[in-house]
């Protein structure tokens, strides 16, 4: 059971209130917390590039408007009902939502050694072993350009990102229904050595390049239109889905939940597989 909507309304509002004073606030189901606002990502200690990790990401504090703007679309979330998925990605706790200036993405230095860069349009990150989801700079801009090449900037894409994230934390603690399952791989066009079936790789970074270098000219539209229209062609709601099995999964949850164009362009019997075992 989850909560309703002149509750959640007002539970935004409080949130709102006293999140500047106290950023380590919680959206409950039942006097359950499901998510934790954290206060800032604590500095980590041990290896270096965990500690470069943390300084390249620039940690920062909640908002109240960011608060209020998640828990508005953690609510639209759960008016899809979910009520078995969001008991399995908050079986072992809350999961905790941090926040910080930037993505990053790893690297080798000049040693052949990891470090960590800045990567400005990765808009939230999924984190397995800590349980906790990071939001960035670009989740919350409307004009910032993202990396998930398919969906438009819009109030949606935002609740389409956050679900994206969660469906990664069900995908890593489902045992049966994830993104390693036969039949999803099967039902999806990923080949058990990790490759898709009927595209070529070649022509997925060839579009993917074109739609980098048609955003930094800010051709937006024409950017997402390219991404689409090809990822439709081949059976995935965005570009960002044809990387690899596990984003291809996260990308399905949130598009077959939220987009309602979805079964014009998805294999209806993986809409079913979803519906079946995972949303629900």
């Amino acid at each position: 059971m989850f909560i309703g909507r002149p509750l959640l309304v007002l539970l935004s509002l409080f949130i709102a209130t006293i999140a500047n004073a106290n950023p380590c606030v919680t959206v409950l189901r039942d006097k359950e917390p499901l998510f934790l606002f954290s206060k800032k990502l604590p500095r980590p200690t041990g290896s270096s590039w965990k500690i470069k990790t943390w300084e390249v990401s620039e940690p920062k504090e909640w908002q109240a408007s960011e608060i209020s703007s998640l828990t508005k679309h953690l609510y639209e979330i759960r008016k899809q009902g979910l009520t078995i998925f969001f008991d399995q990605i908050t079986e072992a706790g809350p999961i905790a939502f941090f926040r910080a200036k930037f993505g990053t993405r790893l690297v080798s230095d000049s040693d052949g050694k990891p470090t960590s860069i800045p990567e400005p349009k990765l808009a939230a990150l999924h984190y397995r072993l800590k349980n906790s989801i990071h939001f960035h700079d670009s989740y919350f801009d409307p004009n910032a350009g993202k990396i998930s090449f398919g969906d438009t900037l819009t109030d949606r894409s935002e609740q389409i990102m956050l679900l994206h994230e969660l469906a990664h934390a069900f995908d890593h603690k489902s045992l049966q229904y994830n993104s390693s399952n036969e039949t999803f791989l099967k039902l999806s066009g990923w080949e058990s050595s990790g490759k898709l079936k009927n595209v070529d790789e070649a022509e997925i970074q060839r579009v993917w390049d074109e739609s980098v270098s048609l955003n930094k000219k800010g051709l937006t539209t024409e950017a997402h239109n390219l991404a689409k229209n090809f990822a439709h062609a081949h059976g995935f709601p965005t570009l960002y889905a044809m990387m690899n099995p596990s984003e291809t999964y996260a990308e399905m949850v949130s598009f077959i939940s939220l987009a309602p164009d979805a079964p014009k362009y998805l294999n209806p019997e993986l809409i079913t597989w979803f519906k079946t075992n995972v949303l629900k």
